[in-house]
């Protein structure tokens, strides 16, 4: 699931919302976690 998730550049959803980049809106962080 991770080299997918790599793959796909959701790294940050692997570590969590409060880990992401600051840079990313909510709506940004929300699709990531859905692709997630």
């Amino acid at each position: 699931m991770r080299e997918i998730l790599i793959q796909q550049k959701c790294v940050e959803a692997l570590k969590g919302e409060a880990q992401m980049p600051a840079h990313l809106s909510a709506a940004e962080k929300t699709e990531m976690n859905d692709k997630a």
